[in-house]
């Protein structure tokens, strides 16, 4: 039977599994603001160009991320009951899912290359670069793909250090790449945006193969496990069961995203702008919550295979507590240091009003957004992701797009306004997943009931 040498989550805190998953979401947002500032040595249209499709090229995270957390979860409940030949099978199975869906999302990219610019309205020469770096980033994406399943893998350990190091040794070969392919340093040809794109390919796959180095190091001397069909089936059963539901909710907050900037774009360029860099400065509050989220999604998931239902909810609402501290702290940081976070960005009188106004409002929504992030994680662990999905969907949609249509535009309380009723979506989604939780009814829905 294969074996693997996972941490006692039991005896984990939450900080211990949350800490280096937060350096590791750094590290992550690390890798395009480095492709930015190169793209910016490339030329403005070539920024113009990728800047315009990024919601396109995104479109492999939110597929990759729901599955590969999915995956995680099913394997850690195995862990936790102690059957390590279905947690091996699950991270099989998860991983030749991965590699199928991201050759499938490879070859789209790369046939349908020069057609995409033109959903996002790009023509002539910044359709030709936009096409160029989709093209070469095509064949990087089931590079992420196993590269995201090896950081799953490792999650369902308790390893999270391990993907931290390897997010370390991603930037750096990322930026090493960037540096050589932009400039033409050491004799390396300058390919421009195929170079950016090609760079970031490859930093995956690196990092890739120094998780699955380090996998094979937890693996104690695994052995081949001969797994019927129907096993197989069953196993990606439970993935999909809680994968698929998982990765409707990101799809459809793209699309209210890409709405709720269609009703900003008609308030001005001062509510576009201002939206911009106010997301910027909350980035690190939001990092926050999704780190935690994560911990305490690992450590519920061991916990549910154990059928220990009472510590798992005693283990949520401790994550919680921490989540909402620390956001609390980070975002009034934030808030009070207004005027001089925004000066990072700009000196126009109007952006740094209104930015602090909405800087303050955020306080309210980073409250919101850590619950809802954190008891979602933990329902869609438990196998409840059905329900997580269909009211996620339905509120983001009838609250916080009609509201921001509504409030803002019809009410005129523009930019404000449209923050508040996010604000009041992530709030309503949290109250509403936590009383899901403490109703017990996702019991029923884990794989060992």
């Amino acid at each position: 039977m294969t074996r693997f040498e996972s941490q006692k989550i039991r005896e984990r805190s939450i900080y211990s599994l949350s800490g280096p998953v937060l350096f590791e979401l750094l590290m992550l947002f690390m890798v395009p603001a480095v492709d930015a500032y190169y793209m910016t040595r490339v030329s403005p249209e070539a920024v113009a160009a990728v800047s315009a499709v990024l919601p396109v090229t995104g479109l492999g995270f939110i597929l990759f991320a729901p599955l590969t957390q999915a995956g995680s979860s099913v394997a850690a409940q195995h862990l936790g009951a102690n059957n390590h030949q279905l947690a091996g099978l699950t991270f099989s199975s998860l991983l030749g899912l991965n590699i199928i869906l991201g050759l499938f999302m490879s070859l789209v990219f790369i046939s349908f290359a020069p057609y995409l610019p033109e959903f996002v309205g790009l023509t002539g020469s910044l359709a030709d670069l936009a096409s160029l770096y989709i093209r070469a980033l095509g064949f990087g994406y089931v590079f992420l793909a196993m590269k995201m399943t090896s950081s799953g893998i490792m999650n369902a350990l308790g390893r999270t250090q391990i993907n931290m190091w390897a997010a370390v040794l991603m930037n750096a070969v990322n930026l090493g790449l960037n540096h050589l392919f932009v400039t033409g340093a050491l004799g390396f040809p300058k390919l421009g945006v195929i170079g950016i794109a090609a760079a970031s390919g490859i930093a995956w796959l690196v990092s890739f193969l120094a998780a699955l180095y380090f996998c094979h190091h937890y693996l104690a001397r695994p052995k081949v496990i001969a797994a019927s069909l129907p096993a197989v089936r069953e196993t990606l059963g439970h993935v999909l069961r809680i994968g698929l539901p998982s990765s409707l909710e990101p799809l459809s907050y793209q699309l209210s995203q890409v709405v709720i900037s269609r009703i900003l774009v008609s308030l001005g360029v001062l509510a576009v702008t201002t939206k911009a860099y106010v997301a910027n400065i909350t980035l690190f509050s939001l990092l926050w919550g999704a780190a935690f989220a994560s911990g305490t999604q690992i450590k519920i998931s061991h916990l549910l295979g154990e059928r220990s239902f009472k510590e798992a909810t005693s283990q949520l609402v401790s994550g919680v507590k921490i989540a909402l501290f620390g956001c609390t702290v980070l975002s009034l940081i934030l808030a009070i240091g207004g005027p001089w976070f925004l000066r990072i960005f700009t000196e126009d009188p109007d952006v740094l009003r209104l930015g602090c106004q909405v800087l303050w409002v955020a306080v309210f929504l980073e409250w919101g957004r850590a619950l809802n992030v954190i008891v979602g994680a933990a329902l869609r662990a438990s196998g409840d992701a059905r329900f997580v999905a269909g009211f996620g969907v339905t509120s983001m949609w009838l609250l916080a797009v009609t509201g921001a249509y509504v409030i803002g535009v019809e009410a005129g309380l523009g930019l404000l306004g449209i923050w508040l009723v996010m604000s009041l979506d992530e709030h309503l989604r949290g109250w509403v997943s936590l009383r899901r939780w403490m109703s017990g009814r996702w019991q029923s829905k884990t794989v060992y009931r």
